[in-house]
């Protein structure tokens, strides 16, 4: 992954990609989710936001263990860094990352995910897919996770499913490939 492309990535997480952005194939993960998309998406953009900083910090290779201030607290304690915060009391993000991470286990027989193994799945050496954008889709609780795959039909994400159901899906798709077309006629959320 080249400078500018972490570059974008990272302006994706706070923004909706242009329209001039698009004009290819991207993967897109349908995701019913539990509560408010805003607020999923919110939650969603924070870790990414977070996961992907670090990554391109000019340490990331070399460091054995990732700082972990920068990572939303909820999201650190599903991830097994638990006590973190001394005296800090649980919130309902807490709640909604403790049921999706039960989730994740029963649908997609994996183990939780500890946060130094998953911020580490972010090397962009390593990633093969770019984060796009998170949409509202046709209302009733479903929103849609878009990456750039470069065209690829099949990709390790397996980060972006705990990520997904840790902020509060109840069921995520397996990836499709879509013409970006589609993503634009859907409004992007929390950016």
């Amino acid at each position: 992954m080249t400078r500018q492309e972490r570059e974008t990535e990272l302006r994706w997480v706070r923004e909706r990609p242009s329209e001039e952005d698009s004009g290819r194939l991207l993967g897109r993960f349908e995701v019913t989710v539990d509560g408010s998309p805003e607020d999923y998406a919110r939650r969603l953009r924070s870790v990414l936001w977070a996961a992907l900083n670090l990554a391109g910090d000019p340490g990331f290779e070399e460091a054995d263990e990732l700082p972990t201030e920068t990572v939303p607290d909820w999201f650190a304690e599903v991830s097994g860094e638990h006590g973190r915060r001394a005296g800090r009391k649980p919130g309902p993000d807490d709640a909604v990352a403790e049921t999706g991470a039960s989730v994740y286990v029963s649908e997609r027989e994996e183990e939780r995910w500890e946060l130094q193994e998953w911020l580490f799945t972010f090397d962009p050496e390593n990633r093969s897919w770019l984060w796009w954008d998170v949409t509202e889709s046709a209302g009733d609780g479903v929103v849609n996770l878009w990456v750039d795959t470069r065209g690829e039909p099949v990709v390790g994400c397996e980060q972006l499913y705990w990520l997904a159901y840790t902020c509060g899906a109840h069921s995520v798709g397996r990836m499709s490939l879509e013409r970006a077309e589609r993503w634009q006629g859907e409004r992007s959320l929390a950016t």
